[in-house]
């Protein structure tokens, strides 16, 4: 995900309550990239248009040891 992608992610998530996130989780022994240059989002929680917003804007998720991975191809 490119630093523009990850802005936009962001702004479409802010827009609604309540929703956690996680930047830039590593699994245990993973090296964290610097989130300049690399970075992620998972979401732990969410209402219904976080997925609406992300999905009709271009960005496809996936789920992953309960996290809901946002990117954008």
């Amino acid at each position: 995900m490119t630093i523009s992608n990850f802005n936009q992610a962001i702004n479409l998530i802010s827009q609604f309550h309540s929703t956690e996130i996680v930047i830039n989780k590593a699994e245990p022994n993973e090296v964290v990239t610097p989130i300049l240059s690399s970075p992620t989002i998972h979401i732990k929680n969410c209402c219904a248009g976080v997925i609406n917003s992300l999905t009709s804007n271009g960005f496809t998720l996936s789920m992953k040891n309960g996290l809901m991975n946002v990117n954008k191809y």
